[in-house]
């Protein structure tokens, strides 16, 4: 009577914060030396090597073809007891070589502890996240996008995943296809257009707002509130390997709760 099996299965997915993030002293910009008037793209997560760094360093070199100025900052620290991100952040590297970038984009040699990623976020324009086309990438649900919710982050991304799909949809992100460096630069210089930017973070707040955990969890709360399934007998598999009198002592235990309920 249940072939979906809800009343045992429930999907929630990651959740944000319930509480904003807090504004710092402006970190970000303080570290790399920026003015607080100059348009800063941040590459949220880390440089995994199913990510694209590189792609987004083109869509930077991209923009400025068309005189538009835009700094783009990659967090390059190594994790706590973790080696360096190596084969994503060196093709980064070539690519800021290669276009000439090296006044524009910039790598934060440090780990960014989880309790200081909100002022982090919040000393940023826009952020911007690019990965390879895989399997991966189709099954992702990306929690640097949430964290881009939670601080009312306007996103530029690549599509494939489920989230990226509603950034676009709903108004909070602008999207590109893989390895569109193209793309990517117009999804950029478009939300960092202010009027754009301001609808982008109205936008996120409400998306926000559906993904707070004490809403991300109503589905497993909702399973554990509800009467539990009957249990049918037991199956002869399920008996199967135990000794005779442990055998009819389940069996008798089981018809004795069914009974009882």
């Amino acid at each position: 009577d249940d072939p979906a099996a809800r009343r045992l299965v429930a999907v929630a997915p990651f959740g944000v914060p319930e509480d904003p993030p807090a504004r710092g002293d402006a970190p970000l910009r303080r570290e790399l030396g920026l003015a607080s008037g100059a348009p800063l793209a941040l590459f949220w997560g880390g440089l995994w090597d199913w990510m694209d760094p590189a792609l987004a360093v083109a869509a930077v070199a991209a923009l400025r073809r068309d005189g538009f100025d835009l700094h783009l900052a990659f967090l390059a620290g190594a994790r706590p007891g973790g080696d360096l991100m190596r084969a994503a952040a060196d093709g980064a590297r070539r690519a800021v070589q290669a276009h000439g970038l090296a006044d524009r984009v910039h790598f934060v040699g440090r780990w960014i502890p989880y309790g200081e990623r909100g002022a982090v976020l919040l000393d940023a324009d826009v952020a911007v996240t690019a990965h390879r086309p895989s399997l991966e990438a189709e099954l992702a649900f990306r929690t640097r996008l949430l964290d881009c919710l939670w601080a009312r982050l306007p996103a530029a991304c690549t599509r494939g995943d489920a989230l990226a799909a509603e950034a676009e949809r709903e108004g909070w992100g602008a999207a590109a296809e893989p390895g569109d460096a193209e793309g990517l630069a117009l999804a950029l210089r478009r939300l960092l257009d202010p009027a754009v930017r301001e609808q982008a973070r109205a936008a996120a707040a409400a998306a926000a707002d559906r993904y707070r955990w004490s809403r991300s969890v109503d589905a497993v709360l909702d399973v554990l509130e509800r009467p539990a399934p009957p249990r049918p007998l037991p199956f002869a598999g399920e008996l199967a390997g135990g000794r005779a009198s442990e055998i009819a002592a389940a069996f008798a235990a089981n018809v004795w709760e069914r009974l009882r309920r």
